[in-house]
């Protein structure tokens, strides 16, 4: 309710009683459409509220923009005296008159009067709303009366089978504690919808209920999910991929075209998260062939007229080829001069040789190899720095890679944590690294096969943590105990 009053007079309300919205509710949305329904329901004992006509109308009817009435007050420009707010409890009385303009020392008008009451109720917390204009000599007294609506006290999910409670809730804004707002409400509808639809159920239907608490001033909300059938992959088309055949780059994809065998597997299903890995799978494939320029464009995503299948299109640069040039692996002190190696036969774990197509994983692997060579001989901080340079006239690349060893480091302490009922020294006696000694990295990989192997533990987990000096590193060893 919306009103005006005068003090020890008849109020001239110009405002309206409106169904309380938080009693119950539906809105349903179906995912990949713009179709938006919205009810708002009877009171928990079958009766709805009766509506007069009023001032804003439903505050809470998206379609509805009626203008206020003219407010019959005894403001007529007289100077406010003060702003008295009752009734909040949740919402700060000072919040409410920071949502106001009209305050302490400025003239009181009726059109000021309706904006501000318009901003209260655009604010969402709020189910009734009076505004009183008192006279106080030349001066008014301004009461506003509000009525919160009930606060949040559980939002719940049901009918959601292939998508979890957790991945729902990380996409809502809602909380649990927090005044109910029925335009909320119906954006978190939205937001499950559209989350339906990233994992391939467009025709996923959402509807919320909202039911009052016993002997509660709280409500539960709750979203009814009818997921519907998942869609199908109808076709995927390349276009752009002049030297690499349609059909090699969707053996490389996890998803592929609807078929005669498509019920062995769920591959045939459109997914947004399984596609967005394809998109990177099919860049770094090509990286992998030598194609060091190839940009995989945005995919287009077409949805069937009958919304049961999606055809992909997705768009590929392929760019020149190239060949590996001269490779050289060295190392480097930290003001970049040369120094000797730790081995000699560095450049031999990087399987690439001068004409071969130039192949990024193979440089990964290489390095990698690399690294725990120095890493087992206590270097634990080892950085490889890989540098590329392009000869695009010649289509060749050629490769440095700069190794800076650091200096040799030695395990400070070993911290261990999760074992209530087991003893560190049954743990630290699976040890391969002791405190005291210089890292090893085959080590530390060992120690935590043996403890894992023990079976006392759902998991087993390996921190490293630099120490209190450079040449210094905390190692923590964190557990999760078996169940008994």
């Amino acid at each position: 309710m919306l009103a005006f009053g005068l003090q020890a007079s008849a109020q001239a309300p110009v405002g309206e009683e409106e169904e309380a919205p938080e009693e119950s509710g539906a809105a349903s949305e179906e995912a990949g459409t713009d179709e938006e329904g919205a009810e708002e329901g009877d009171d928990e004992d079958g009766e709805g509220g009766e509506a007069e006509e009023g001032f804003y109308g439903d505050p809470y009817d998206d379609d509805q923009d009626q203008g206020p009435e003219e407010p019959r007050t005894v403001c007529h420009g007289r100077m406010i005296r003060n702003v008295r707010v009752e009734g909040a409890r949740r919402v700060e009385a000072d919040d409410v008159r920071a949502s106001m303009r009209l305050r302490r020392g400025l003239p009181c008008t009726d059109d000021e009067l309706a904006r501000d009451a318009r901003a209260l109720w655009d604010l969402g917390f709020f189910e009734n709303l009076v505004f009183e204009a008192n006279v106080v000599g030349n001066e008014v007294e301004l009461v506003v009366t509000v009525t919160e609506r009930p606060a949040i006290a559980r939002v719940r999910f049901a009918g959601n089978d292939e998508v979890d409670d957790d991945d729902i809730e990380e996409k809502l804004t809602l909380r649990e504690g927090t005044i109910l707002s029925i335009p909320a409400v119906r954006e978190q509808v939205t937001k499950i919808r559209d989350l339906y639809a990233e994992e391939g159920f467009f025709l996923a239907r959402v509807t919320y209920e909202i039911q009052r608490l016993a002997n509660r001033p709280e409500v539960e909300v709750r979203f009814v999910i009818d997921e519907g059938p998942e869609v199908t992959v109808r076709r995927i088309r390349f276009v752009g991929n002049r030297n690499v055949p349609s059909d090699e780059l969707q053996d490389i994809m996890q998803t592929s075209e609807a078929g005669f065998f498509s019920f062995i597997t769920d591959n045939h299903h459109y997914n947004d998260d399984v596609f967005d890995e394809d998109v990177t799978r099919l860049q770094a494939w090509y990286y992998d062939k030598g194609y060091l320029g190839v940009s995989v464009g945005t995919p287009r995503i077409e949805l069937t007229a009958d919304r049961q299948h999606v055809d992909i299109t997705v768009p590929i640069e392929e760019g020149p080829r190239f060949r590996v040039g001269r490779m050289t692996v060295r190392e480097v002190d930290e003001n970049g001069q040369e120094v000797d190696a730790l081995q000699s036969n560095l450049r031999d774990e990087i399987d690439l040789e001068s004409g071969d197509w130039f192949n990024r994983t193979k440089i990964a692997m290489g390095i990698q190899s690399i690294t725990r060579i120095y890493r087992d001989e206590g270097y634990a901080y080892v950085e490889l720095v890989p540098e590329t340079d392009l000869d695009q006239e010649r289509r060749i690349v050629d490769i440095n890679v700069n190794i800076v060893r650091g200096p040799p480091v030695r395990i400070e302490r070993i911290n261990i944590s999760g074992n209530s009922k087991t003893r560190d020294s049954v743990i630290r006696r699976e040890l391969r690294i002791l405190e005291g000694a210089l890292y090893d990295q085959s080590d530390v990989e060992l120690s935590k096969r043996a403890i894992e192997a023990l079976g006392y533990f759902e998991r087993v987990d390996f921190a490293e943590e630099r120490g209190s000096a450079p040449d210094r590193m905390i190692l923590s060893i964190s557990v999760v105990e078996r169940a008994t």
